[in-house]
C-alpha cells in the first residue's frame, strides 16, 4: 500500500502541476504484475487529465520484460496512448 499511496502522490502531483508527462521507472521485472497493478488506476486518471504516462527501463529490464507489462495494461486516451515507454539508452547499454 506505500507504492500505491507514492503512485497517488506523483500521480496527483503530475496533474496538478499539469507537465504532460509522468515518468515512472521499471525498476524490478520480477514484480511486473505488481507494477502493473499499481499503474493500471493511474492510466484512466492520467488520460482524463491529459497526462501521458511513460514507463521507463532500467539495465534490469529487457524487451521481453516490457511486453509482459504492456499486455498487462489498458490502452486508453483520446489523444493516443495514454501509456507509453520512456527509452533510455544509456541504461539499454549497461542491461546485463
Amino acid at each position: 500500500q506505500r507504492m500505491q499511496r507514492a503512485q497517488d502522490l506523483r500521480a496527483r502531483l503530475a496533474i496538478d502541476l499539469g507537465p504532460g508527462l509522468l515518468n515512472v521507472h521499471f525498476s524490478d521485472p520480477a514484480r511486473t504484475d505488481e507494477l502493473a497493478s499499481l499503474l493500471v488506476p493511474l492510466v484512466p486518471r492520467c488520460a482524463i487529465s491529459g497526462v501521458r504516462l511513460a514507463v521507463e527501463n532500467v539495465p534490469a529490464t529487457s524487451p521481453e520484460d516490457f511486453n509482459r507489462l504492456f499486455e498487462l495494461l489498458p490502452r486508453i486516451g483520446s489523444n493516443g496512448p495514454t501509456v507509453g515507454m520512456c527509452l533510455d539508452i544509456g541504461h539499454v547499454v549497461a542491461h546485463r
